[in-house]
């Protein structure tokens, strides 16, 4: 047996050997596989690590022997104990020899560094025995007699050494431990087999010739029975000389109590005053100074204070901390008692927190101990020459040591702490080479090791070095059937091993439950840790199923599990979490030591319930009832109502109430259910404990169901602020690794419950936990007023549960729930871990749940392997395992075992196979149909017949129908289809169910008739939809369900149609109206251009050359950016590259899309009022910016622009990234993809939208013919525009006159609607980042905005971008001329173009309504319409606003999308400016105190009195005149006050008119793209 850690030197995939291994070979496979190992040194610097590396030693400077040890003849003292072995005084003869010459023997080498050393102990110590023990001087020649007298050996036993190979054969070992070393693999039938090659770590021996290690080829050939030897039953001490057995058995008696003396004390002084000589006690200079090693230092610390302690160099201090480390102990310092104390003091004072062992020992002391673990190796070679002085001598160990009650075997493993680890190692191997290969004596043995077993496992906990231990020996007993079955019957073996652990768990206990703590202390953790190997041996010893019971196995064993119940129930509720709900966790709780005894005892409870298959009596004992009697107060009960239903649930809610995901005892309770439907009625039995114990029956899946709606709350991001321990913990609880315990006991548990419950019952309790009864209670509504992020918590949750209900209803690949075998399991299993990806064999091995299991090669994976699945080699010899064609229809999309990545790269995998395969519908995955039910869960199906399963179903595609439903998803309706599926399957299997005709009843052939007609948004389920239609057809037999869904579509059109005939008599109305305005406003346009033609002759050619007037009334400067005389040159060529692909673009309609990534945000940073806040962002109207600028949205972005198929791969990556993230340890993530945050590939900038890059607006737009009109016209137009839209309503509710904005729209051309470049552009737009570009981020940002809200968030953060950028440069003293940096110009070149063109995706009549708002503030209305005061507005805001949506407003609805109505510089940005700039102006005149004088008339500059000596006299007129009417308005009546001079308010006034001009200026430029005039006045 070998179960130490050991290296897998096997990496054939396919189990088939290439070339036969000989003896010739096999040590370069060895050499081999080592090398692929790496140069890995067992001695960390890190850490200490064992090393089996032996001391060289050197007869160089060694202390000269002493004369009468040089004259010392052997051979004459070795009769003198032949002669004395009948004197009483032997023992001291033998005492007094040892204790005169072993000191001088074993001596400590004058370099420490290189131990104690022998000096002539082979000729004075161990001949003198040999000769007593043959009686003869001729020791070689009486062993080889001795040799003759045995029988060949049948039995291995080679005791493996550190890295040695040793071969696993998987078709004939009973379990992974059963090994043989290489000589007995090369000469055995195993090496045909498929095989594994492991390093052994030590310890272990060759099973070659163990019957119960193998299922066939038990022998070698060199340990094959011999006919005579089977025949012959002789004992083997009855051929060995009476003489010689009576000499062997002194002689290993004598030994044997010296080496039990000397090496299990810590107390020199209790060693035989015979054996002390005069340097044992006194003031000598023969005292050495003992280090002993642990597993808590590492080898720096070692070195460090050995340093220190003995002024050691750093070279010779590691080699100290390697001998102490290989060894377990050594010696530091020799001399006298005070200079050994004076090193042991400065080693415990420099390890003061840990200190390191270190005792002061007499040299002789030291020298009797190394010689009594000497005579260990003595006695293994003396009991490997025969096999009669192997039984003597397990005699001789199992007899009474000296006067104490113990038997030497118990004293040696008793006093294991007291031994270091060479001399641990010793022992262990001469136990293993004495007591193993006897199998008589091997049952003895394992007797006293189980008495003594606590004992054992004690001394191993609290031992600092743990690598050398006599527990290891557990593994070479239970894992032998006969021996196993002996213990538990005899010796009450299970139950012994599950109290020792819980020796260990009793000091965790709070309330009955364990509980861990970081914070706990280490050597408790630590002990804790080491305990929890105890529970290998329960692996150990059920690892075999007896076929029989006898009375005493069968009362033991339900001993054991009682006991191990014990363990359950304190595991149990353990590590409870509530979610947070106001601050994140400070600190992640301690989680993996819950986790790791999960692990640990796993494969003990598949073990437990293996035995309780067989075991009949199992269900008439009281164990299963103690299963439950702790469940009677899980939770109170509260009625709950579901149409006219009442039903029992518990109280009880997981977002508030705490959580485990440990309940052990349900889980072992529902495993036991499967197993003993064989014996009993499981209904009636389960009804029968529920009815004594007084409990609810929901309780059996209460809990598993708390666990899953945890699962689906954190999916769902409601757990967010637990921290990653919660996540981990979620993660490994449906692992390979935990899963088969955890996740798939309770997915049981759940399907227990439903066989057992009523199906409206156990629905309503699933929906109750789930909080989803509003889907039953009214499942026509899907509507929600709850924020955004509410109603995606809502719909997540909803898509967990569905898919449970898939898993519940759907997973049957279980031996006992459905009609499966094993073998189809694990096909299944394979074909899904397959669908995946190709996997290479180990990969495979490693995804599957019994993985331990497969490693026994039963031969079942690999003919389930051969049955599916193709091996194809690639380039290199390593080789994959790729699915057949044929299993892809075996696949299920909602396979139980998938995580969320693992069911996305299937789902791409199976639909990229299918579609090369040509196959119809590749897209669409389905579910298999499923195996039977066996008769015990077949009540599951009853689910199908509820009416709470219709009418969820129902909600389900009545929402998906709802063009406005909110609570809906793609997956609820797909996930519904699927269940719809299932339910059809069993209709056609049992026809007896009243699925079709419950589906009659709710009418779901219309939903599938809507559903595949219209399936505009929801492409992907159309296929699923007809999929399911074709289901339903095969039941449907009679066409007068089909005449009267006729009748029923046909009346729910005719109210359709009613209704759409009224809404067109309204619109009707509304049209003659507005075209009766248009009509005036085109005669006025026309009646002034035939009366002004001669004032402006340039006029006709500019019409006829489709020009735009200029206006003289405008300085050059501020024409060249608006005037539609602006040369019209070709837009230079713009290429940008990739940051992600590094290909180059052209930014043009027809080429790749590419955007900026960006980052919106709320800013106040303009704000001049810190104190104003927004309180109700629902009833906030952004419409008109607060002069003050108390709130803004912020845009900025590092100027990369990526194509944005390139973007939308990379943030999905990320997003399925993030995914997994939360399910796994790693450091915080600095963005959040709940937000839409992301990093920028480039620059790690962090962003959370992207914005388009359009090419130039001009270059879009064509030609257009505009008609000309001053100011003053275009002014007029505008004020009848607006008082032509506006509409008084009398609302009978408030009894109120409403006022409403009817759009009446003018148009300055008769052009036609779009035409093909339109459509190029808009599909250029239909991209599907640019609708949720600033729909996402602005409701994720603001949380409240509305889509119609959008586009002016949109202007209002384009026009407070360019007002900080401005503030910025004004706060740097720089020109609006000086060039931005190049985030900040291509940021405001792209999003202003968006802005500009963002409108024509949006309600036009929204977007019209919205600018004859913002004209109202301008322009006077007939009607009183509510509006903020002109003083209130910041108007640089209203210029963006109405920039954008004044085309919008002069176009027809039927070109309100063309790309006419972008803005591009023409004659309405012209007067629209001049209309922003008066009204600025009459803003700045009447604030607070702008006219009044504020200092002396010395004070003001000479440049300001001196600049206007000649002013224009009728300006100047209309300046006093505007002057004296704010003077008038004034509420100031102060005589004091100054008014400024006409200069000096002009001066002034064009001062404050600054900002204004530079941010319409910087907009306008990004806008239309005219470049910056060469020459400016206006750079300072």
């Amino acid at each position: 047996m070998d179960d130490n850690d050991s290296i897998d030197m096997s990496d054939n995939d396919e189990f088939i050997l290439d070339v036969d291994l000989t003896a010739a070979n096999v040590q370069d496979v060895i050499n081999l596989a080592l090398a692929d190992e790496g140069n890995h040194s067992p001695l960390s610097p890190s850490a200490s690590a064992t090393t089996t590396t032996t001391t060289t030693t050197s007869l160089v400077d060694l202390p000269p022997p002493s004369e009468e040890a040089m004259k010392f003849d052997g051979n004459q003292f070795g009769f003198e104990l032949l002669k004395n072995a009948d004197e009483k005084n032997f023992v001291d003869i033998l005492y007094e020899h040892w204790r005169k010459f072993v000191p001088q023997c074993f001596i400590f080498h004058t370099s420490l560094i290189k131990g104690m050393v022998e000096q002539r102990s082979e000729e004075i110590l161990f001949r003198p025995l040999n000769i007593f023990l043959y009686g003869t001087n001729d020791v070689e020649q009486a062993i080889e007699n001795v040799r003759a007298l045995n029988k060949r050996p049948t039995v291995c036993g080679h005791l493996f050494k550190s890295e040695e190979p040793t071969y696993f054969c998987r078709d004939c070992c009973v379990d992974p431990t059963c090994v043989l070393c290489t000589e007995c693999f090369l000469q055995s039938e195993h090496r045909k087999h498929r095989y594994k090659m492991n390093v052994s770590a030590g310890g272990g021996y060759c099973d070659c010739g163990d019957s119960e290690a193998w299922k066939q080829h038990v022998h070698c050939n060199l340990h094959a029975p011999n006919d005579q030897d089977e025949t012959s039953n002789d004992d083997i001490l009855q051929r060995l000389p009476p003489e010689l057995c009576l000499r062997a058995k002194k002689l290993f008696r004598i030994l044997l109590n010296f080496i039990v003396r000397l090496l299990c004390t810590e107390d020199y002084q209790t060693v035989p005053n015979a054996l002390k000589n005069d340097f044992w006690d006194g003031d000598h200079k023969k005292y050495v100074t003992m280090l002993f090693n642990d597993e808590v230092h590492t080898y720096e610390q070692v070195i460090n204070v050995l340093s220190r302690a003995i002024q050691c160099t750093k070279a010779e201090g590691h080699e100290f901390a390697s001998l102490v480390d290989r060894e377990g102990r050594t010696a530091i310092r020799i001399g006298s008692f005070e200079q050994c104390r004076d090193a042991q003091e400065t080693i415990r004072l420099r390890t003061a927190e840990l200190p390191l062992k270190c005792v002061i020992y007499p040299s002789s002391f030291i020298s009797l101990q190394s010689f009594a673990q000497k005579l260990l190796t003595y006695l293994q070679e003396i009991i490997g020459i025969s096999d009669g002085f192997r039984r003597i001598f397990c005699e001789c160990e199992m007899s009474q040591y000296e006067d104490e009650e113990w038997m030497m075997t118990e004293k040696v493993l008793l006093g294991e702490k007291m031994l270091w680890k060479s001399a641990r190692s010793a022992l262990h191997q001469i136990f293993i080479n004495s007591f193993f290969m006897d199998a008589e004596w091997k049952k003895i043995f394992a007797g006293s090791y189980m008495k003594n077993y606590s004992t054992v496992w004690r001394n191993f906990v609290i031992d600092p070095d743990e690598y050398v231990s006599f527990t290891d020996l557990s593994v070479q007993i239970f894992t032998v059937p006969t021996l196993a079955r002996y213990l538990i019957s005899t010796h009450n073996a299970f139950q012994t091993i599950v109290d020792s652990f819980l020796e260990y768990c009793l000091p965790k206990l709070d309330h009955g439950k364990l509980v861990f703590s970081r914070t706990a202390h280490v050597p408790a953790q630590h002990e804790f840790r080491r305990a929890q190997s105890i529970l290998y041996d329960l692996k150990y010893l059920l690892g075999v199923i007896p076929d029989q019971f006898t009375n005493e196995l069968r009362e033991n064993f339900l001993n054991g599990f009682r006991s191990f119940l014990r363990l359950l129930t304190y595991m149990h509720g353990m590590d409870k979490v509530a979610r947070q709900v106001g601050q994140h966790i400070e600190f992640d709780p301690e989680w993996e030591t819950a986790f790791n005894l999960v692990i640990k005892i796993q494969s003990t409870l598949a073990l437990i319930l293996d035995w309780c298959a067989t075991l009949a009596e199992i269900q008439r004992t009281t164990t299963i009832s103690h299963l439950i009697k702790d469940q009677k107060n899980i939770s109170p009960i509260v009625k709950t109502t579901v149409n006219e239903l009442k039903i029992d649930c518990f109280a009880y809610d997981v977002a508030k109430d705490p959580v485990t995901v440990h309940i052990p005892v349900v889980r072992l309770f529902v495993a036991l259910h499967v197993f003993i439907q064989r014996y009993t009625n499981t209904k009636t039995t389960f009804e029968q404990l529920c009815e004594n114990w007084k409990i609810y029956p929901c309780f059996i899946y209460e809990e598993a169901l708390r666990i899953q709606v945890l699962c689906a709350q954190h999916v769902a991001g409601l757990w967010k602020r637990n921290g990653y321990s919660l996540s981990n913990q979620i993660y490994y609880y449906s692992n390979v690794k935990c899963r088969k315990e955890m996740f798939d006991r309770d997915i049981l548990a759940l399907q227990v419950g439903a066989s057992l419950t009523h199906a409206d019952t156990y629905l309503i309790q699933l929906l109750h936990k789930f909080n989803l009864l509003e889907w039953v209670r009214s499942p026509e509504n899907g509507h929600s007023t709850e924020a955004d992020s509410k109603i995606k918590e809502k719909v997540r949750i909803m898509e967990e549960f569905l898919h449970l209900l898939i898993i519940i209803i759907g997973e049957r690949y279980e031996p006992g729930v459905g009609q499966v075998t094993r073998e189809q399991k694990l096909t299944r299993e394979v074909i899904h871990q397959l669908c995946i990806s190709p996997m290479a064999h180990s990969e495979l091995v490693r995804g599957l749940q019994d993985c331990g299991q497969l490693e026994l090669g039963s031969g079942d994976l690999e003919n389930v392997l051969k049955e599916v699945a193709d091996f194809k080699r690639g380039n290199t010899t390593k080789g994959n395992y790729e699915l057949k064609l044929n299993r892809l229809v075996e696949y299920n999309p909602f396979y139980y075992h998938y995580s969320k990545a693992d069911q996305c790269k299937s789902e791409e995998y199976v639909t990229k196979r299918r579609k090369a395969n040509d196959e119809p519908m590749h897209k669409t995955l389905l579910i298999p149909l499923p195996p039977a039910f066996t008769e015990t869960f077949r009540p599951i199906l009853n689910l199908f017949d509820s009416d709470i399963f219709l009418t969820l179903l129902k909600a389900c595609l009545c929402r998906s129908l709802d063009v406005k439903s909110q609570l809906w998803s793609e997956a609820i309706l797909s996930q519904a289809l699927h269940l719809i599926m299932l339910g059809f399957y069993e209709q056609e299997r049992w026809p007896n169910l009243q699925f079709y005709l419950k589906c009659q009843k709710f009418q779901f052939d219309q939903y599938f008739t809507q559903l595949k007609n219209d399936c505009s948004s929801r492409n992907l389920c159309k296929d699923l939809a007809t999929y399911v239609i074709n289901l339903y057809n095969r039941f449907n037999q009679s066409t007068d369900v089909t005449m009267d869904e006729n009748s029923t579509m046909s009346s729910a059109q005719d109210s359709l149609d009613s209704t759409k005939r009224a809404q067109r008599k309204r619109k009707d109305l509304a049209a003659q109206k507005r075209a009766k305005i248009i009509a005036q406003m085109t005669a006025l346009q026309k009646n002034f251009i035939e009366q002004n033609i001669e004032l402006c002759p340039e006029i006709r050619d500019q019409i006829s050359n489709t020009s735009e007037p200029n206006s003289a009334a405008v300085n050059e400067s501020m024409n060249s950016s608006m005037s539609p005389q602006t040369p019209q040159t070709d837009e230079a060529m713009i290429k940008l590259t990739c940051i992600f692909c590094q290909e180059s673009s052209e930014v043009k309609l027809n080429s790749d899309a590419l955007v900026l990534s960006a980052y919106v945000q709320n800013s106040r940073v303009l704000s001049r009022n810190r104190t104003r806040r927004i309180e109700n962002w629902d009833s906030f109207d952004p419409t008109f910016m607060s002069s003050d600028l108390h709130w803004g949205v912020h845009v900025s972005s590092c100027g990369h622009a990526i194509h944005a198929s390139c973007w939308t791969r990379y943030y999905n990556s990320i997003a399925s990234h993030d995914q997994r993230r939360t399910l796994r340890m790693r450091s915080t993530a600095n963005y959040d993809i709940e937000r839409n945050e992301f990093l920028c590939p480039l620059c790690q900038t962090l962003s959370n939208t992207v914005i388009p890059v359009l090419p130039s607006l001009r270059s879009l737009s064509r030609d257009r013919k505009f008609a000309q009109m001053p100011f003053t016209e275009w002014l007029d137009g505008l004020e009848k525009a607006l008082n032509g839209s506006i509409e008084s309503r009398y609302e009978m509710d408030t009894h109120e006159q409403q006022i409403f904005f009817n759009p009446c729209p003018f148009s300055v051309s008769d052009e036609k609607a779009k035409d093909a470049n339109d459509h190029l552009f808009l599909s250029f737009l239909e991209f599907k980042i640019f609708p949720i570009v600033f729909e996402n981020v602005y409701s994720i940002l603001l949380n409240m905005f509305t889509n119609e809200r959008i586009p002016i968030i949109l202007w209002t953060s384009c026009a407070y971008t360019i007002q900080s950028i401005e503030q910025l440069l004004r706060v740097d003293s720089k020109s609006i001329f000086s060039p931005l940096s190049f985030p900040q110009s291509e940021l405001l070149q792209t999003l202003t173009k968006v802005a500009a063109v963002y409108g024509l995706l949006h309600n036009s009549d929204e977007s019209k309504k919205h600018c004859l708002k913002l004209l109202s503030a301008l322009l006077l209305s007939q009607t009183n319409i509510q509006k903020p005061s002109l003083a209130d507005i910041d108007l640089f805001h209203l210029l963006v606003s109405l920039c954008f949506t004044l085309p919008i407003l002069f176009a027809s609805n039927e070109t309100s999308s063309s790309l006419n109505n972008v803005p591009t510089g023409n004659l309405n940005d012209l007067y629209l400016m001049r209309l922003i700039l008066m009204a600025h102006s009459i803003q700045i005149l009447c604030s607070s105190g702008f006219i009044i004088a504020t200092g002396s008339s010395e004070d003001r500059p000479r440049s300001v009195e001196n600049k206007h000596k000649n002013p224009d006299d009728r300006k100047a007129q209309i300046m006093q005149k505007l002057i004296d009417r704010i003077h008038e308005n004034s509420h100031s009546t102060s005589s004091k006050e100054r008014f400024l001079s006409i200069e000096e308010i002009r001066e002034k006034l064009r001062r404050s008119l600054l900002p204004l001009l530079r941010c319409a200026a910087l907009f306008y430029h990004h806008l239309t793209g005219v470049e910056w005039p060469a020459e400016s006045g206006l750079y300072h």
